[in-house]
């Protein structure tokens, strides 16, 4: 979402856009006109409805665990989307108070329009307020082009965000760059929505753990958690995919339901309300219960920087036990160059032989 900021001294409200790779600072308009109450007042209340519009990007109807009847979550979701081609008029003609009476919806994005919309009213500026108005459209019409998985300008932000249901098309770009360059998470998050590269990124994460599972003998579930006995991970997360994908279950099933639970977490709902149960029983009087083994402030980029790890974490124990590369034995200890060489063939090799099979494996992960 957008902040928005008073610049006192030039006298300014500022639109604060954070993305992968920084954060951008962009005027609005000028405040000349507006008491300095009420310029904070419209920085806060703009804030709010930046985070209103950009609610409908993170909880789609679509995403609902409900249906779409009448007065369910997902009904509910899908009527408050219709409601956004009316902000503008909310921001240009606002409810304002009838005596000690003020009419208020029941529609978060609409009311966070009318507060702003009141606060122009009060401020009384024409120029300042198409100034708003056009921001506002600009931020709504950044929400729908991240949803169509255009991630240019300030729609770049929805790249930080966690939005429970992947576009397909998104998961097939995610998965044909990680064949193309099977290290670059960071790069991967530049370009696609990081829930859609999760999903890819657990179906590699399975492959990889194949190869190292080949060669090592151990369960394909457990070899991210046996890697963590040669370079410390969290493999808690991996594991967890891991165990999912070999019961069956789909890539995007795992992580959806990964990040939905985080997501609601965050909101202070458990949707594992038995999961969480026993593990309480579990360790009474030991470490503190997770509500969700992802990070619910940023859930999505955190599952997808620990599967790339997990990734990681089946190399290590791959490259415990399988056969030497040829000239290993001629390289003497102290050949720094020649170890990194070495050891950059390594990497090759482990990774040609999983994009191979991933290759080849793709429709069996539903991709």
């Amino acid at each position: 979402m957008t902040t928005y900021a008073v610049d006192s001294l030039r006298g300014a409200i500022v639109r604060i856009t954070h993305v992968s790779e920084g954060t951008l600072a962009t005027d609005v308009g000028g405040l000349e006109a507006a008491p300095e109450a009420h310029q904070t007042a419209l920085a806060v209340a703009l804030s709010e409805l930046s985070a209103s519009v950009w609610w409908h990007y993170t909880h789609p109807a679509s995403a609902a665990l409900d249906n779409l009847q009448d007065n369910s979550e997902g009904w509910r979701r899908a009527g408050e989307r219709e409601q956004l081609d009316l902000l503008v008029e909310s921001l240009r003609s606002p409810n304002l108070p009838q005596g000690e009476l003020l009419l208020v919806s029941y529609v978060r994005s609409e009311e966070a329009a009318h507060r702003v919309g009141r606060i122009l009213h009060e401020i009384g500026s024409a120029e300042l307020t198409e100034a708003v108005v056009a921001e506002v459209e600009s931020e709504i019409a950044a929400m729908r082009l991240a949803e169509q998985g255009d991630f240019a300008g300030r729609a770049a932000q929805a790249l930080l965000l966690s939005r429970p249901a992947p576009s397909p098309t998104q998961v097939s770009a995610a998965f044909d760059l990680i064949s193309e360059d099977f290290w670059d998470s960071r790069g991967l998050a530049r370009a696609v929505d990081p829930v859609a590269a999760s999903v890819a990124a657990a179906a590699w994460l399975h492959v990889a753990a194949e190869v190292a599972s080949d060669v090592t003998g151990d369960p394909i579930e457990y070899v991210v958690q046996e890697a963590d006995n040669i370079e410390a991970l969290p493999h808690e997360t991996p594991t967890v995919v891991l165990e999912r994908l070999e019961e069956g279950e789909s890539p995007e099933e795992i992580v959806s339901d990964l990040v939905r639970i985080a997501v609601a977490a965050a909101e202070g709902v458990v949707l594992a309300p038995e999961h969480v149960t026993q593990a309480i029983i579990e360790r009474v009087g030991e470490d503190p219960v997770r509500l969700s083994t992802l990070d619910p402030a940023r859930p999505a980029l955190d599952l997808l920087e620990d599967l790339f790890l997990g990734i990681r974490g089946a190399f290590l124990l791959w490259n415990e036990s399988a056969p030497d590369e040829p000239g290993a034995a001629e390289i003497d200890d102290d050949d720094d160059e020649g170890w990194a060489t070495y050891s950059q063939s390594r990497f090759d090799a482990f990774e040609a032989e999983v994009v191979q099979r991933g290759v080849t494996r793709r429709e069996d992960y539903g991709i």
